[in-house]
């Protein structure tokens, strides 16, 4: 692990400041150390995602860590935690899960509640078709637990179709405006509606002769 990882793992943004700004003199390298992964492909936006600690989260974004890695999702501990019990065990092969970005991470621990950096994730992820622990894409996430701002920032980077709102739903499943509808999320609904009526034709109401 990196400086900068333990830095993110522990939420110091002191430390962090202080890597990031020495890092700055590398020039070009800062990209680099930024987006370093771990053996499991986490970065350390990864690690202040888990922490939610918005502070540390803004200033990696800030320094432009890439959200659309893919690393394995699940806790990361500390060496020292070991001692306590609260060391990660190393699984196998057939026991890796899925890899996820920062903001299926994030969206895998956090329901109703949102960090206030959720809008910033999301402005600089592209993979929002990414799945959660729960099986839901960003859209589906957000449909269901209410984050309007977030869906209104996704929605002018990309349309509805992009996110997977047209796609059919699995049986006994929900499509993101179903859940929308259902959760009583209406500002959500209102904007999935206004970005389905746009991809209808307009019918041809002229009289013959005008």
């Amino acid at each position: 692990r990196s400086l900068l990882m333990w830095a993110a793992l522990r939420a110091n943004a002191r430390l962090l400041r202080l890597v990031l700004h020495e890092g700055s003199k590398t020039g070009p390298a800062l990209k680099l150390f930024l987006d370093l992964q771990d053996l499991r492909g986490r970065t350390a936006l990864m690690d202040a995602v888990a922490t939610l600690d918005e502070t540390v989260v803004e200033m990696l974004l800030a320094a432009g860590a890439d959200a659309d890695l893919m690393g394995q999702p699940g806790a990361v501990a500390h060496e020292e935690d070991e001692a306590e019990g609260l060391f990660e065990k190393v699984v196998g092969a057939d026991d890796l899960r899925e890899p996820q970005t920062a903001l299926a991470m994030l969206s895998s621990i956090c329901t109703g509640f949102a960090p206030s950096f959720l809008v910033t994730l999301v402005e600089q992820s592209t993979k929002l078709l990414t799945l959660d622990d729960h099986n839901d894409t960003f859209l589906l996430w957000a449909c269901r637990w209410g984050h309007a701002d977030a869906v209104r920032v996704a929605l002018e980077r990309f349309s509805a179709d992009e996110l997977g709102a047209n796609v059919e739903p699995p049986e006994g499943g929900n499509s993101p405006l179903e859940l929308a509808f259902m959760c009583r999320r209406h500002a959500i609904c209102l904007m999935l509606v206004r970005e389905w009526q746009r991809g209808l034709e307009v019918p041809d109401t002229r009289r013959e002769g005008d």
